[in-house]
């Protein structure tokens, strides 16, 4: 019993864990229509569904593609995401999947090994033509194994890791990667994703990494994505089709910088920031006029891939937060925030907060970076003193959501 004195005590995120058997299981008759590691069969497979102090909003995951299957508002019980009853088998969508190693379409590129020597990655492509999302077996479709689970009073909080050895669908290096899902109560409900990875120390060479979360969006329950509107402040540039290197100046049906107006056009088209993706400037809103929600998305990424569900007869509305299609034969200035580099490195990818200042701002640690060091100690399933390759800081992406009266 509370005395004249005793405050309530603040309410806890809440983690609900749930086991749905085996990759075999959840495949059942598709194994064989379905891509998948052999090895990854008899894996257990596992649901999270993680929930911000008082219920403002519930975010569940799978640690199959670590797929956010669902996010729900709790002052309204109102699903945002569009995703498929059949998202297991129906995989083409990539629906809520992690995608990685290189999410986007990619061409191949060369990493320099621990001799100076060159990596050639090794996929069938050609000069026209590029890879998607990291390949036939991306982590879209790995079981990525549950690493931990933290609640507080303002977040709920689950941490996925996977592995990705030499030469994993034809992509030089080895590597470690891990998704940090997080549902954070406040005016403003927020579902972030915070991606990190490390170089293995058995890796021959540096390593590629671009991963993205493929979240479909539906701010309107049964409203066709293509009636929501998009405003992109900084999305100056855009490259048609990913299959452009050279991005052109929006203009016409892709100039989303001037305010929130209707998509109205199928969308499959990466928008290039001007601001390089400094995460304390909002990169995207998304609204929906039907049910007056608005989603304000901050990231420390150069771009965003909008896609509005073709396949899917546009029942959501993507945006895939990475860097640009084909980035690695793009130059230098891509490739220093997606190169985990060997330790004996001259020009370091650390994770420092000196170098990430450095790289997300000129100027002071950004609201995301400050927000994500409070619980960093925590979290870090990796001890930076003792380990030669530590995890270093990828990118973070805040997609907060407000009635828009």
């Amino acid at each position: 019993m509370l005395t004249s004195t005793q405050a309530p005590r603040p309410a806890l995120g809440q983690v609900a864990k749930s086991s749905l058997g085996t990759l075999r299981d959840l495949l059942s008759g598709s194994v064989d229509s379905v891509p998948h590691r052999p090895e990854d069969l008899d894996l257990p497979v596992e649901q999270v569904e993680l929930t911000a102090p008082n219920g403002s909003i519930t975010v569940t995951v799978c640690s199959l593609g670590a797929t956010v299957t669902s996010i729900r508002l709790g002052r309204t019980d109102q699903e945002v995401t569009f995703q498929e009853q059949d998202w297991v088998t129906n995989y083409k969508g990539y629906n809520g999947r992690s995608c990685g190693r290189l999410a986007g379409r990619t061409g191949k590129y060369t990493v320099r090994g621990l001799n100076g020597e060159g990596f050639d990655a090794k996929f069938d492509v050609t000069k026209e033509t590029q890879i998607l999302h990291g390949g036939e077996i991306g982590f879209s479709f790995r079981v990525w194994r549950l690493v931990n689970t933290f609640c507080s009073q303002k977040y709920a909080h689950a941490v996925f890791e996977v592995g990705s050895e030499h030469y994993d669908q034809g992509h030089p290096g080895s590597l470690k990667a891990e998704v940090h899902i997080l549902a954070i109560d406040g005016p403003k409900p927020r579902f972030d994703v915070r991606y990190r990875a490390r170089l293995d120390p058995s890796s021959p060479c540096e390593a590629l990494i671009n991963m993205t979360s493929h979240c479909y969006f539906n701010l309107g329950g049964d409203v066709d994505a293509l009636q929501h509107e998009l405003y992109l402040p900084h999305g100056s540039q855009y490259i048609p089709k990913h299959l452009a290197i050279d991005s052109a100046k929006v203009s016409g049906k892709f100039d989303f910088t001037k305010g929130s107006r209707p998509v109205e056009v199928p969308l499959d088209d990466c928008f290039v920031f001007d601001n390089r993706g400094f995460e304390n400037e909002v990169a995207a809103v998304l609204l929906s006029r039907k049910s007056k929600l608005r989603m304000t998305v901050y990231t420390s990424c150069p771009g965003v891939v909008v896609y509005t569900a073709q396949h899917a007869q546009h029942k959501g509305i993507c945006l895939e937060f990475q860097y640009p299609p084909n980035f690695a034969n793009m130059g230098e200035m891509y490739r220093d925030g997606t190169t985990l580099r060997m330790p004996d490195s001259a020009v370091q990818f650390q994770a420092s907060p000196d170098r990430k200042k450095a790289r997300f701002t000129s100027s002071e640690a950004t609201p995301l970076y400050n927000r994500l060091a409070s619980f960093e100690r925590k979290a870090s399933v990796t001890s930076m003193a003792t380990n030669p390759y530590p995890y270093d800081e990828l990118t973070m992406h805040e997609f907060s959501f407000l009635d828009d009266a």
